[in-house]
């Protein structure tokens, strides 16, 4: 048989023994590793088993740490993301602002609105003063006008505030803006005695902001103006608020239903809607409760200026009145009491005497009184004088 050239190179004479040794070695440690996995994984399995944990596949280890780094990864791309537009938006020179002003639009941007947290400045300039102090009302903050004489400048129109747009200010600080005051700045004219849509008109057209407070009153006229503040001729700043009081006529309520409350509760329900209860009259009803109201007037819902009458009939025995009882025999006077809706339920008598008539000598309730139909009356009784 030839000799192939695997042959030849395996018994080349240059092959030494040291090779030949190195060759060996590199083959058993390769073994020695496999085995070690190779009994790992069997530990592993019996581990498992042991304990009742389920067999975790070979590359699930794998996918947890490419899982582990995308998560990593997502979540610092969100942190950069959120930080660029937050130092956007509440950054009172940012990019987003300057564009704002470039525009000659009014950026405003979100803050917390939660209670005592701050809030920026919006930008005013170049609005109304009413629409700037709409705007300032709106975040909590404080209006300061000041005047300022500029010809050229249409009349309450804001030329400047400080601080700027943006300004980041706590609940309740001032904002001051400077308003063209223009040649038409007048006194504070009179508004009283005037309807109250025209004043509001009126004083609007000027420049203030009206305010309307209603009163109830029965002698002055209806949608009149009876007050103002401040009073008529003096000088306030364009802007300021005028306040006007004006009637508004009698306050209507409708009448709440206070059938079957007791009286008591019931004037109290009636007072709490503005109305005067005055429990009127007499009624009984055998077998209803005493003390509850039967009837009112007016009925249930009738729609009446506050403060007007109630009338209420409550479930009460009759009134009845105490008869006569003094120096009449004991049972002429059960026989009266009975007639008049009264009982006799005790009696004060003597020991008894044969052959004397009982007669009453007092008894506890004067004769003329006026009692609840079936109340007590205590008798006190003697014996007739002989003779």
């Amino acid at each position: 048989m030839p000799w192939g050239l695997p042959q030849l190179a395996r018994s080349h004479p240059l092959d030494s023994p040291r090779r030949e040794r190195d060759r060996r070695f590199r083959l058993r440690r390769m073994g020695s590793a496999r085995s070690d996995r190779a009994s790992r994984r069997v530990l592993d399995q019996l581990r498992a088993r042991r304990i009742g944990l389920p067999q975790r596949p070979r590359h699930e280890s794998r996918n947890y740490r490419i899982n582990g780094w995308m998560v990593a990864v997502s979540l610092a791309c969100a942190i950069l993301t959120f930080g660029f537009i937050y130092s956007l938006d509440l950054n009172p020179a940012g990019p987003l602002t300057r564009l704002a002003d470039e525009l000659g639009y009014a950026f405003e941007p979100l803050v917390d609105s939660g209670p005592g947290a701050e809030v920026s400045a919006p930008l005013l300039t170049g609005r109304s003063l009413i629409e700037a102090r709409g705007a300032i009302d709106a975040l909590g903050l404080e209006l300061v006008v000041e005047p300022v004489t500029d010809e050229g400048a249409e009349p309450n129109r804001v030329l400047g505030q400080d601080p700027a747009a943006g300004v980041l200010l706590a609940p309740g600080e001032s904002v001051l803006v400077r308003v063209a005051a223009g040649a038409e700045s007048i006194a504070l004219g009179s508004v009283i005695g005037q309807n109250v849509e025209a004043a509001q008109s009126q004083l609007t057209e000027a420049g203030y902001v009206a305010e309307t407070v209603p009163i109830h009153h029965p002698d002055l006229p209806v949608g009149v103006v009876s007050e103002q503040f401040p009073e008529p001729g003096a000088e306030i700043e364009p802007g300021a608020r005028v306040t006007l009081t004006y009637n508004a006529g009698l306050r209507l309520q409708a009448v709440p239903d206070l059938a079957g409350l007791d009286v008591e509760l019931a004037l109290r329900r009636a007072a709490a809607y503005g109305f005067e209860a005055v429990a009127d009259g007499e009624s009984y009803v055998a077998g209803l409760p005493l003390g509850i109201v039967l009837e009112q007037s007016p009925a249930p819902g009738t729609i009446l200026p506050v403060g007007e009458e109630l009338l209420l009939r409550a479930n009460q025995r009759p009134m009845v009145e105490v008869p006569d009882l003094v120096d009449l025999p004991l049972e002429r006077a059960r026989e009266i009491g009975r007639a008049a809706g009264i009982a006799i339920e005790r009696i004060v008598s003597p020991e008894p005497i044969p052959d004397r008539e009982l007669v009453v000598r007092a008894q506890s309730v004067p004769a003329g009184r006026r009692v609840q139909l079936g109340a007590s009356v205590l008798l006190v009784v003697g014996y007739r004088a002989e003779g």
